[in-house]
């Protein structure tokens, strides 16, 4: 008879990232990079880059470009933006910049300045 020897059995955990947040009242100058989600409370002075999810909540600012497939913004942004897929403008928002994305909505009393471009689904 042979016996197999004892073979432990390893699960690994699902890797999921935490949402990166930027907290009311900090300042954070750089750029951010290849995140999952990012939520943005205090004020960011640089880029955001291949972000899936990105939301300027109603104390928070951008001052420079956002690449990103949604963007939610309650909050402000000075620069460009470019959504693959939705930017929503909340009540309280307000951008300035070139919005480049398939799907937008803005919300009555939002504030843009600025131009549009609506690019077709690929």
């Amino acid at each position: 008879m042979t016996t197999q020897p004892f073979q432990k059995k390893v699960e690994t955990a699902k890797t999921s990232q935490a949402p990166t947040l930027i907290g009311e009242g900090s300042i954070f100058y750089g750029d951010i990079k290849y995140t999952q989600a990012i939520r943005i409370e205090g004020t960011l002075v640089g880029n955001v880059t291949q972000a899936d999810s990105v939301v300027v909540g109603i104390t928070g600012s951008v001052k420079g470009t956002v690449n990103t497939s949604t963007l939610v913004v309650f909050g402000y942004i000075d620069g460009d933006v470019s959504a693959s897929e939705s930017i929503v403008i909340k009540e309280s928002g307000k951008v300035a910049g070139k919005l480049s994305t398939r799907s937008l909505a803005v919300e009555r009393g939002a504030l843009y300045e600025g131009k549009i471009e609506m690019v077709d689904a690929e």
